[in-house]
């Protein structure tokens, strides 16, 4: 009799455990990101005048559903060393320890920690966003659309803007601590293509 209710309970474990996996896997759909299609880059102001970047080599690990965002969930990483501002001696200075200090902290991160719709489209990441070490919470804003608007098309787009004080990150040392050459502000901006599997 003993055996006999161990059995069932042992069944009934089991199939609870395949139902919590079936489930976490139904609610949040896996997105594969074309990083030759996405971009991902920043504004900032040097003097006054404002300069765009970008950064070539990144990877980010996407599970969404629009209809289920609380489900989701998203991690960045974008490596440094990649920065490209169109001016060679900007981007070899972004890598120093005076600036992005990428001999140490090669990687920029971002990971979600909960995601909600706002409606028409619109939804809003709380999460991390972790720069030279340094680690602050913050809202990304963002858009989810299906390529073409096909609401059969397995292709989507996320796009979205943080921005973020790089004074708050330790990024620009000494006399580039203020805001006299490079200005605080920076807007991070996201474009993401991605295809479900």
């Amino acid at each position: 009799m003993i055996r006999d209710v161990v059995r069932k309970l042992g069944r009934s474990v089991a199939l609870a455990v395949v139902a919590v996996i079936l489930a976490t896997a139904a609610s949040a759909a896996e997105w594969i990101v074309d990083v030759d299609e996405s971009r991902i880059g920043f504004r900032a102001t040097q003097m006054g005048a404002q300069f765009e970047g970008r950064f070539h080599r990144f990877s980010a690990d996407v599970r969404f559903d629009p209809d289920d965002p609380g489900a989701g969930r998203a991690a960045l990483t974008v490596e440094i060393a990649s920065v490209d501002t169109g001016n060679a001696e900007r981007d070899e200075a972004m890598q120093t320890a005076v600036w992005m200090g990428a001999a140490e902290h090669p990687a920029a991160t971002f990971e979600t920690d909960r995601i909600e719709g706002v409606g028409d489209g619109r939804y809003r990441a709380e999460g991390r966003l972790s720069l030279r070490g340094t680690s602050r919470e913050v809202v990304f804003p963002f858009t989810f659309a299906l390529r073409n608007g096909d609401g059969d098309s397995d292709v989507a787009v996320v796009t979205g803007e943080i921005p973020v004080s790089r004074t708050e990150f330790g990024i620009g040392r000494g006399e580039f601590a203020g805001d006299g050459v490079i200005g605080d502000r920076v807007v991070i901006g996201v474009e993401l293509v991605a295809t479900r599997p």
